[in-house]
């Protein structure tokens, strides 16, 4: 994702998917601490916003769901 303002980046899209059939979460680690993460639409609208603790995201799916999530960085 970048900032329309200075044209830096400023976080990152991504695209999960759950493929066995069963509810569950994804933990997802980066090598930045997060400020922020949401679900979104794929046109980028707010759908939710996620739960964030330092340098992780968890992302709660159902059975065969795929979302988007965006995710800032602190800078």
């Amino acid at each position: 994702l970048v900032d329309s303002i200075s044209g830096g980046l400023v976080g990152l899209r991504l695209f999960v998917s759950e493929l066995e059939g069963k509810a569950t979460s994804a933990a997802v680690r980066l090598l930045r601490d997060v400020a922020s993460a949401t679900r979104v639409d794929y046109l980028g609208g707010k759908i939710s916003q996620l739960t964030t603790s330092q340098d992780k995201v968890t992302i709660a799916l159902r059975a065969h769901e795929q979302v988007n999530v965006d995710v800032l960085w602190k800078v």
